[in-house]
């Protein structure tokens, strides 16, 4: 948005600068009417986009603060939009650093932890117990003598524990396992997800980058060219104001194709590292 205010800023200066030469012709009989209304006409058109973009920038920052939750905003550069730094795409293997897919994989690591506890539920407990106690004035029954407090008496007691309802925990089991299932089956297809995803991304930056190395090394020097041409030879008489139009609309496209490549470009760089989960 700021680098489209800044061509906006551009373009109305251009056609401030058309208004004050149409009416001038206007008014010393070079030319008609048609072409100061129609240089008026561009110049307002121009000065309502202006309004209609810091509008929209306006909104967008109202937006940030609200997801910020903050009544103040950091600061935001104010500079014409640039190039974002990049070294290379990344391959698959860069995946595995993706918050979503890490988050994913431990939610297998879960399902099997559930699985391990519901399984031991199912398996039989073993007991085993030892006492050593004393039986104060009981008589032993085979001499008969009566047991004092120097007479201790010495056990162990050894037991199984099974389960005797084998159905509710073994279907406890089956659904835990297919819980980890299930997640096993979510990790692989959202892996398959983000590679193509990946994949898409990496063709729209080589695209975007070849077409951005188009505009800097022809089309933005061709559209300063006819900036500069169109002006001159309006000035000088050599063309009327349907011409000059023409120049200027075609340079001031050409400018606006260059902003949007750059914007899909660092987009394409942004939705990368995303994916990755480098940034």
């Amino acid at each position: 948005m700021q680098g489209r205010n800044t061509l906006l800023l551009q373009q109305d200066s251009l056609y401030e600068g058309f208004l004050r030469s149409a009416t001038l012709r206007y008014k010393t009989g070079e030319t008609n009417l048609l072409e100061q209304a129609t240089a008026e006409t561009q110049r307002n058109e121009v000065k309502n986009q202006l309004r209609q973009n810091q509008s929209t920038i306006t909104v967008f920052r109202t937006q940030l603060k609200t997801l910020l939750n903050s009544e103040t905003l950091p600061e935001i550069s104010e500079n014409t939009l640039s190039e974002l730094e990049f070294i290379e795409t990344p391959d698959t293997t860069a995946l595995a650093a993706n918050p979503s897919l890490a988050f994913m994989r431990q939610q297998i690591e879960v399902a099997k932890s559930e699985k391990k506890v519901e399984a031991a539920k199912f398996a039989p407990d073993f007991l085993i117990g030892y006492f050593n106690q004393t039986l104060i004035d009981v008589p032993n029954t085979e001499t008969g003598a009566i047991a004092t407090s120097k007479d201790r008496f010495t056990g162990i007691q050894v037991g199984v524990s099974i389960p005797l309802w084998f159905v509710p925990h073994q279907g406890r089991v089956k659904a835990a396992e297919f819980n980890r299932q299930a997640a096993q089956s979510n990790y692989q297809y959202y892996q398959t997800t983000l590679h193509g995803q990946l994949q898409q991304a990496a063709q729209q930056y080589a695209k975007s980058k070849s077409s951005l190395e188009y505009y800097r090394s022809s089309a933005l020097p061709n559209a300063e060219l006819i900036l500069k041409q169109s002006q001159i030879a309006f000035r000088g008489g050599e063309i009327g104001y349907a011409e000059y139009l023409l120049g200027v609309r075609n340079a001031i496209s050409i400018k606006e194709g260059y902003l949007q490549t750059l914007s899909d470009y660092n987009q394409s760089i942004i939705y990368i590292e995303f994916l990755s989960g480098t940034k």
